[in-house]
């Protein structure tokens, strides 16, 4: 169970804006060992009862954004508080690292050409990082293709029917040794933006 709060705030800096975030609070775990297979009945641990732990937890994210590009990190379990069940437990938070970025330019006066990227990090050096490149064609449709190391490639497909309501399909191939157990995955998706048409959907910029 988690509780939290935010607070976010932008500033215009040069021909963009710098947002950040901070977010805190509290998150309570509990560990029923009634629930649990035991195979050693003598462990200490088994002897205290069920566990609950709360640890303070906070977040912090950082974007800049302009017409053109953006950039932005983002940390969860960034304080990495520990689970104080008992003395000898080492459990804890571990924190997540995020960045993305993108850019895009318009190729005539209708179509535009972006390139974007999205890296995952959290700790014991796990890590996963993709690359995309997507093309709008007359305000209407994206068409694009990624590559994620280590993994494989997606490509996708996307109409926009209307100024508020989209849907599309994304197909991703394995090219590790995953390719011997699946032939990829399929995709299906229907996006709604709630506004009007004076405030475009960050995928535009």
């Amino acid at each position: 169970m988690r509780a939290k709060a935010s607070f976010a705030h932008k500033w215009r800096v040069g021909s963009g804006k710098l947002s950040a975030a901070l977010s805190g609070g509290v998150v309570r775990q509990e560990m029923l060992l009634s629930d649990l297979n035991i195979r050693d009945e003598y462990d200490p641990i088994t002897q205290v009862g069920n566990w609950t732990g709360t640890s303070p937890v906070a977040d912090v994210a950082v974007m800049y954004t302009s017409d053109k590009m953006y950039l932005g990190v983002e940390s969860s379990g960034a304080n990495r508080s520990r689970f104080n069940w008992n003395e000898q437990s080492h459990a804890r938070l571990y924190y997540h690292v995020y960045a993305t970025g993108g850019w895009m330019k318009k190729v005539g006066a209708r179509n535009l050409l972006q390139l974007s990227a999205l890296a995952k990090f959290s700790e014991g050096n796990i890590y996963q990082a993709e690359a995309d490149v997507s093309f709008l064609f007359q305000n209407i449709l994206w068409l694009g293709a990624g590559y994620r190391p280590g993994y494989g490639a997606v490509c996708f497909v996307e109409l926009n029917v209307s100024a508020q309501f989209r849907m599309g399909y994304a197909f991703d191939y394995a090219t590790n040794s995953l390719k011997n157990y699946h032939r990829g995955s399929h995709e299906f998706f229907l996006g709604f933006n709630l506004g009007s048409s004076a405030n475009p959907s960050i995928r535009y910029f």
